[in-house]
């Protein structure tokens, strides 16, 4: 199966955009800057976690969600399952 990484890039945005309830002035480049903690609050990380593992059936591991501290980790972690550069 080949997926491109800007069909993957912009359904994540969107997932982003849903879960964080940001408006659409948020493009990717500001998504990617968005920190954990400080931006992210837990339950919305485990929502966006289990919605990219519903739509792109991407399994996390336990050890991989303690190291995200930001939203591009997910995205590397995302297109690294689909074996694509970030």
């Amino acid at each position: 199966m080949k997926v491109k990484k800007k069909e993957i890039n912009k359904k994540l945005v969107l997932i982003f955009r849903k879960n964080l309830r940001l408006n659409k002035s948020f493009n990717s480049k500001k998504i990617l800057k968005l920190k954990l903690g400080s931006d992210i609050d837990s339950l919305s990380l485990i929502s966006i976690v289990a919605e990219i593992n519903q739509k792109f059936k991407v399994k996390f591991s336990a050890d991989q969600i303690s190291k995200i501290r930001s939203t591009s980790d997910i995205f590397k972690f995302v297109f690294k399952f689909f074996k694509i550069n970030a």
